[in-house]
């Protein structure tokens, strides 16, 4: 029997045209099944509105307001967390405001721009996952996993938010995963390879302090792991072993790149990079499983799994295909599995909260690295069943998401709040709106409290200033 030919690379069998109209159709389809989210209002998480305000120049990249009282903001400096994802959204803001004038804009119309402003962000991601795909995948299922990550739950709700977990923590975490991509490449030589996991490894370390941590976990576990499974594929598989010195540079490479990251991120603000780090200390025990509050962590957990679904579906496939086929294994598609898996598993003992949005960096590991176990698989393997299954099983359960949520009656739009706020614009009185930042962005005679800094602060402040809040809708 004559052995199977290796089929030529996407890019080298798709015309110019047909690449262009890939590209342009896959931008209409992201941008078009987001439409409700842009007709939306706010969903009044926490930070919307403190973000919206870097993107709209109202404030700094390390300011958060706490109020506006008469006419007057009152602003809290710092974050306890690392300052660059925000410094960069500013930026963005401030070349966004070349083009769109976002201070002036009001209502839905500046909820828009705002939206498709990160929204724009996580495409240029997608399109450049798409490029990838085309430049080192031999099968047609790689460009369809692109369209299917794009429609998750987890993947769209990214644009409901402005918030740096979705938007441009997101591009920090893809920028490791996507170097990986170029790294494992067969076409990338030793070299280079090492410069794009430095490249990498920086990215990372420039986001939250939790990522740094969870990729230092990645590698710790990698350089324990790599060597037994090497031992297992080369003695009991009798698959060729992988040269040690391969996964010495991949570690040595991806922990240079993390601590001139770090190193990076402590000087553009030290007391924000160090107060991330004294806020994960806190978190991880009062704020999590570990705590023993199990029944508030199973409360997130249900309210989690339509946006985590994604994360078990595509673990398991990743297991199978390394047990089906242990010649697609390598230490970098080692590391960045566990560092997806450390993002992912981190979150979910979390207790500190459901939001969808703390599963966005692991999400785009994950699909990433799936995306690398079908570059690596045979060209067959690419219509195997496990691999039909997996894509069918996160595009049908984003379908049943999109079809038993109220998901395509979001552009009808929630005209109560608005109404609310209207009302005690034109006749504020003494109340205070005790609400998020991004619902009175455009309404700067409004008084406002920032909502999501507690109702035990917020009532002490209104009685230090002699004001109540106003009645809720």
């Amino acid at each position: 029997m004559a052995e199977e030919t290796t089929p030529p690379l996407l890019y080298s069998r798709l015309s110019g045209l047909a690449k262009l109209l890939l590209f342009g159709g896959f931008a209409i389809f992201f941008l078009c099944i987001r439409i409700p989210e842009f007709t939306a209002q706010w969903d009044g998480q926490d930070g919307n509105g403190q973000l919206s305000a870097m993107l709209m120049g109202l404030s700094s990249a390390n300011e958060m307001i706490f109020s506006r009282i008469d006419g007057q903001e009152h602003h809290i400096v710092g974050f306890a967390h690392p300052l660059p994802p925000y410094l960069l959204i500013w930026l963005i803001g401030r070349v966004v405001r070349l083009v769109v004038p976002l201070a002036t804009l009001h209502g839905q119309t500046l909820i828009f721009a705002l939206k498709a402003t990160v929204t724009v962000l996580q495409l240029s991601i997608f399109l450049a996952l798409l490029f990838l795909a085309l430049r080192y995948a031999r099968t047609l299922a790689a460009v369809a996993w692109i369209w299917v990550m794009a429609a998750t739950p987890v993947a769209l709700y990214g644009s409901n938010e402005v918030q740096p977990d979705s938007s441009t923590g997101l591009l920090f975490i893809a920028l490791f995963f996507l170097a990986a991509v170029i790294a494992q490449s067969d076409g990338t030589g030793r070299a280079a390879r090492m410069l794009w996991l430095i490249a990498g490894g920086f990215a990372a370390g420039l986001g939250k302090n939790e990522w740094t941590f969870c990729l230092a976990a990645a590698l710790i576990f990698t350089a324990l792991a790599h060597p037994l499974i090497n031992f297992i594929l080369s003695r009991r598989m009798k698959i060729e072993a992988k040269d040690p010195i391969d996964a010495v540079l991949v570690l040595l490479a991806a922990s240079i790149g993390l601590v001139a990251g770090n190193v990076a991120n402590y000087l553009v603000n030290p007391p924000d990079y160090l107060a991330g780090w004294e806020l994960l200390r806190n978190m991880i025990f009062p704020a999590s499983i570990l705590s023993g509050d199990t029944h508030t962590w199973w409360g997130y957990f249900i309210e989690k799994l339509p946006y985590i679904f994604f994360h078990f579906v595509v673990d398991t496939a990743i297991l199978i295909q390394f047990l089906r086929r242990p010649q697609i294994y390598s230490p970098i598609l080692l590391l960045a599995f566990a560092f997806a898996n450390t993002l992912f598993f981190s979150y979910v003992i979390s207790s500190w909260g459901s939001f969808p949005r703390y599963f966005a960096p692991a999400f785009i590991g994950l699909g990433i690295c799936f995306l690398i176990v079908l570059m690596r698989l045979p060209a067959r393997d690419g219509r195997n069943w496990t691999v039909a299954a997996t894509i069918m099983l996160v595009a049908l359960q984003s379908l049943y998401y999109q079809w038993t949520t109220p998901y395509w009656q979001l552009w009808r739009g929630n005209t109560d709040i608005p109404v609310w706020i209207a009302k005690y614009e034109s006749d504020p009185g003494r109340c205070v709106l005790v609400v998020d930042y991004s619902l009175v962005l455009d309404r700067p005679n409004i008084n406002f409290v920032h909502a999501p800094y507690g109702g035990d602060a917020v009532a002490r402040y209104l009685a230090s200033i002699g004001r109540s809040a106003c009645p809720h809708w």
